[in-house]
């Protein structure tokens, strides 16, 4: 799979029109659909709103891999924005989360 079809997976994922995405990144609709179909320049800045739009990381744009910190480090740059007190109670909720789920896994 290429960067393209990884960008119109996503975005399919997240159940996003392209309309939504080419917003979110500033871009007109009819230049999102042509970074769709593998017309776009490479361009830093543009990667980097594409995977903070489509809440993964410029690596797996680019090379379809990822780890656990890259993961993560996405999910905390979609808070941006947040309120301090958005951000508590994100926080909160995926500690809990976390934890009900090791325990969940430990009895496997």
């Amino acid at each position: 799979m290429n960067l393209n079809e990884r960008i119109k997976q996503l975005r399919e994922r997240m159940g996003l029109t392209q309309k939504e995405v080419a917003d979110e990144i500033g871009v007109t609709e009819r230049a999102y659909i042509n970074y769709e179909k593998d017309r776009f320049p490479r361009d830093e800045k543009l990667l980097q709103g594409l995977a903070k739009a489509l809440g993964t990381t410029v690596s797996y744009l680019i090379e379809g891999t990822d780890n656990k910190e890259h993961r993560f480090a996405a999910l905390a740059r979609s808070a941006e924005g947040l309120s301090e007190e958005q951000v508590d109670e994100l926080h909160s909720f995926f500690s809990k989360t976390i934890d009900v789920y090791l325990k969940a896994t430990e009895k496997k």
